[in-house]
């Protein structure tokens, strides 16, 4: 089993949120807490991302 912070899934995936976020026309969207700082815990992940 994979571990992996989900701030490191949010800067793997940057570009393909950014993409669903605006063709929702969201304007403003935001990342909080211990992710936003990069002090969140390791998630363990069952399924590949």
């Amino acid at each position: 089993m994979k571990t992996i912070k989900p701030s490191e899934i949010l800067k793997q995936y940057h570009q393909d949120i950014y993409t669903i976020i605006t063709a929702h026309s969201a304007t403003n969207p935001r990342i909080f807490g211990s992710v936003a700082q990069g002090l969140d815990n390791v998630l363990q992940q069952a399924i590949p991302l």
